[in-house]
C-alpha cells in the first residue's frame, strides 16, 4: 500500500511537471523515422522539448518553470535522450547482420544439399 502511494505522488508530480512545460509551450511533437535495413518506419504520438522555445523563454516563465519540482530535469534528460536515436539504429543494423539465417524446413534438410548438389535414387 505505501509503494502504490509512492507511485501516486510520483505520478503527480510528473503529471505537474509536464503541465507546465506544456503551458510554457516548450512541448512539440516528435515524428521520428527510423531506419531499419533498406526500409523507414515512422514513429508517431511522442513528443519533445523544443530547446529553442525553452531558451528563449522569459525570464518569469523560466523561474515558473523552475520552481515546479521535476520540469526542468524532465525537459533537460528528454533533450539529452534525444542523441540516442542514432545508437538504436546502430543496434538494429547490428542485430540485422547478426540474425542467423532461417533454419531450413524438414523437407529441404532431407532433400537439398549445400552448394547446389541433388541427391539422385536409382
Amino acid at each position: 500500500m505505501l509503494r502504490a502511494r509512492g507511485l501516486t505522488a510520483q505520478r503527480r508530480t510528473t503529471d505537474v511537471a509536464v503541465a507546465a512545460l506544456a503551458e510554457a509551450g516548450v512541448i512539440q511533437a516528435w515524428p521520428i523515422k527510423l531506419k531499419a535495413e533498406q526500409s523507414e518506419r515512422a514513429i508517431t504520438g511522442l513528443y519533445r522539448i523544443d530547446e529553442v522555445a525553452l531558451n528563449a523563454l522569459a525570464d518569469d516563465v523560466f523561474l515558473e518553470l523552475r520552481k515546479t519540482p521535476g520540469a526542468l530535469p524532465i525537459a533537460y534528460a528528454q533533450m539529452l535522450s534525444m542523441g540516442q536515436l542514432g545508437m538504436f539504429e546502430h543496434l538494429a543494423r547490428l542485430q540485422a547482420q547478426l540474425r542467423p539465417p532461417p533454419a531450413p524446413t524438414l523437407s529441404e534438410s532431407l532433400f537439398e544439399m549445400p552448394g547446389g548438389d541433388t541427391i539422385q535414387f536409382r
